[in-house]
């Protein structure tokens, strides 16, 4: 299988809410991997994933609205999205507030 990835990911482990938009209501999830550019989700299979939904990480303060790209089991694969739908060519303001915060804490174990 080859890699799609435009942006690599580096290893989080960050607690997060989905919030879907239509329905208002919202579902836990682990963000595992983050890059520039999406980030891989751990969330309970048994819970539907819409298209599009925001993804909030209270502990960085930040929610951004992402596409989900691909759903195998209690995993997720989602890209950062712009509101009008067009998809995002540099990195999403909250997402790029996400990998700095972890870098300072983390010191040397970076996101690249």
């Amino acid at each position: 299988m080859s890699e799609r990835r435009q942006a690599p990911r580096g290893r989080v482990y960050l607690g997060g809410r989905i919030v879907h938009r239509r329905i208002y209501s919202d579902t836990s999830c682990l963000l595992r991997d983050l890059s520039s550019g999406g980030a891989r989700l751990r969330v309970s299979g048994a819970v539907p994933l819409p298209e599009r939904f925001d993804l909030v990480v209270d502990r960085h303060e930040t929610t951004q609205l992402v596409e989900l790209v691909w759903r195998r089991g209690d995993e997720a694969g989602v890209r950062f999205a712009q509101p009008n739908g067009e998809e995002r060519t540099e990195a999403a303001p909250s997402a790029a507030r996400i990998a700095m915060a972890f870098e300072r804490r983390n010191g040397d174990r970076r996101l690249h």
